[in-house]
């Protein structure tokens, strides 16, 4: 039976949305696609996703997946919906829009729901921390690729962005570094070099200053937030933002 990289993915939203009340995030779904490859190498049944598999800055991904996800969006099969959690943290995933028959054989069905259930109600942060763990500690050179994608800042950056929003934080001060890059993209300005300079910057202010209150009493840490971090941020974006008007 043929099946293929998009019949998987549907496959891994539906799975995760009945298991988690919720889609994955872009990142997630990647590396549920990676540990399904991981776990089929492990019971003999070769690359289920067909995808060579490379060593990035958020782990194994491969840029074939941005491509079907783009076109599934394109045919309306799946879209974007915003979660919120109960810490009022936001997060950005796929839902299924328009239903799909998939035909994917029974074991590799299985084996799939096997990962997707394993991880749906873990966060990002634990499935990367899982995936470093075994590429540490077993022989991956077979899954992993040793040559160097080419580097697309816009996905790099979308990817980095969705990192922030999962990350527990007070007083969203992760979430305001992921806001700007969403800004520089939604403007366009990933190809600009002084606004990856600038954003750069920010987000390194940012989660310097995350470490800060974290260490902080609470009233201190809000009155830093209010008349020091809040405004300087604000200030940052509002230069940033010039940059898409020249």
């Amino acid at each position: 039976m043929k099946f293929s990289l998009s019949d998987i993915i549907i496959k891994i939203i539906e799975l995760h949305t009945m298991y988690a009340n919720r889609g994955p995030g872009r990142v997630k779904l990647i590396k549920l696609l990676f540990l399904i490859d991981h776990e089929a190498k492990k019971r003999n049944l070769g690359k289920i996703t067909g995808l060579e598999w490379i060593m990035n800055f958020f782990g194994p991904f491969n840029p074939k997946i941005y491509e079907v996800l783009r076109n599934l969006m394109n045919k309306g099969v799946i879209d974007i919906d915003v979660h919120v959690y109960d810490d009022l943290r936001t997060e950005f995933v796929y839902c299924i829009r328009k239903s799909m028959r998939v035909c994917i054989p029974k074991e590799v069905e299985t084996l799939i729901e096997h990962i997707v259930e394993k991880y749906a109600k873990k966060s990002l942060y634990e499935i990367l921390w899982d995936i470093y763990k075994e590429i540490r500690s077993r022989d991956l050179d077979e899954a992993l690729l040793k040559k160097e994608p080419k580097f697309d800042t816009r996905e790099y950056l979308l990817d980095l962005a969705e990192i922030l929003d999962t990350i527990p934080a007070k007083y969203d001060v992760l979430k305001l570094a992921s806001h700007a890059i969403r800004v520089v993209l939604y403007y366009g300005l990933e190809k600009n070099s002084e606004a990856i300079l600038r954003i750069t910057y920010l987000i390194l202010y940012l989660i310097t200053t995350h470490s800060v209150l974290e260490k902080l009493p609470r009233e201190e840490a809000e009155e830093i937030y209010e008349k020091i971090i809040l405004p300087a941020y604000e200030r940052d974006l509002s230069t940033i933002l010039q940059l898409a008007n020249d």
